[in-house]
């Protein structure tokens, strides 16, 4: 079992504050808000969702409080999630950028997908890091069947983004699918296709390629589309008012059940062994139901990639039957691992020579990390399996 968070917002005297709860029991509250304030250089406060890479090195949310010039409200702000660095993107113009609702940041930390005004009333846009400038994408400008894309979520993968669609903020009409390079723009659900349903809403992927969300029929219930298509079902008909789903690193399901008050529930993405993961027992009395995240903790071993001195290269990328390592240089101690999304190490051996080609058939489709270990120097690379 790899460690995994979840992080949240709630509200404390009319005041926005984040948090973390851990996924097994025993349950953890960490208040991330703390350790913001406790960095922080200027006044003000953060507002909105707070988003956590998939592997867990990022988070991301709006704040005044980490940069001055930036148009006097909250921008944009990414910290790694041991509070080791923070920054506040801007463009080559020194402009900082300026989000709407849940926002989705990669595993490297160097690219964020959002929702401001654009094109239309609101749009999905795309900023990615190249040297200390950000470059903005409006990935949905060509999109013409709508007026509000809203709530992006990236793929496992990282290769697309799944968000909402409709003409107006509520109610959501359709869940629409777009690459991270702006192309292949479908509809995978609407009103329509989802048992006549009032509205569809709150997508996300898992590491399989799955996609989940909320639809309102009789009541608000989590569904289900396979990855590789076909029709939605529901995942668990018993559940009425499951608001927000989201995935785990692990494959479960993660969502807002509401009672008297939001709370987290878990189960697995068949809907059974359920549970609480809160119940307002702790410090937290009601989650707000602005968009929750979820992805690997500090103590999982996975969120932190650190870049080493030696080069490191490998071909192909995506990887289909074998992939080959290739080192400028190597010792007696040199180790190599391939790991999964979630941090599993699915593959390892010690390295003997400067290149070597590995036997990745086996392997399922999805996002991995080759880690090369030498010495006291570690360097990570992403590598796609098709």
């Amino acid at each position: 079992m790899f460690a995994q968070q979840i992080v949240f917002t709630a509200l404390n005297n009319s005041v926005q504050e984040y948090w973390k709860v851990n996924t097994s029991l025993p349950v953890t509250y960490t208040k991330i808000s703390d350790s913001l304030d406790a960095h922080a250089s200027y006044a003000g406060k953060h507002q909105g969702p707070i988003s956590i890479s998939h592997t867990g090195n990022y988070y991301v949310f709006q704040s005044e409080r980490f940069a001055d010039n930036i148009d006097g409200y909250e921008a944009i702000t990414i910290c790694k999630t041991d509070f080791t660095g923070f920054e506040v993107p801007r463009d080559g113009q020194g402009n900082a950028f300026h989000a709407e609702g849940i926002m989705q940041i990669s595993n490297d930390g160097k690219t964020i997908v959002f929702v401001q005004d654009g094109t239309h009333d609101r749009d999905i846009f795309k900023i990615t890091k190249s040297g200390n400038v950000w470059t903005s994408v409006e990935l949905t400008a060509s999109a013409n069947t709508y007026s509000y894309y809203l709530s992006p979520y990236l793929s496992y993968d990282e290769t697309k983004i799944i968000f909402e669609a409709a003409n107006s903020t509520y109610p959501i009409a359709a869940i629409q699918q777009i690459g991270i390079n702006a192309t292949g723009l479908v509809t995978v659900a609407s009103t329509i296709t989802v048992n006549s349903a009032s509205q569809v809403k709150s997508p996300t992927y898992d590491s399989d390629g799955n996609i989940y969300f909320e639809a309102e029929t009789d009541a608000e219930r989590v569904w289900k589309i396979a990855s590789g298509g076909g029709s939605p079902t529901v995942v668990k008909s018993s559940f009425t008012n499951d608001n927000s789903p989201i995935t785990l690193p692990n494959g479960k399901i993660a969502s807002l059940l509401y009672t008297s008050a939001h709370h987290i529930k878990i189960m697995n993405s068949d809907g059974t062994n359920d549970f609480m993961l809160t119940t307002g027992s702790g410090p937290v009395s009601d989650v707000e139901d602005i968009g929750i995240s979820a992805g690997g903790s500090i103590s999982s071993g996975i969120n932190s990639i650190e870049l080493s001195a030696f080069e490191l290269k490998l071909f192909p990328n995506p990887m289909t039957e074998t992939v080959t390592i290739g080192l400028n240089n190597i010792e007696n101690s040199t180790m190599l691992s391939l790991s999964n999304c979630v941090g599993q190490i699915v593959f390892q051996q010690q390295l003997t020579q400067l290149q070597t080609k590995i036997d990745v058939a086996n392997l399922n489709s999805g996002l991995y990390f080759l880690t090369i270990h030498q010495g006291k120097e570690t360097s990570v690379q992403k590598i796609v399996k098709q």
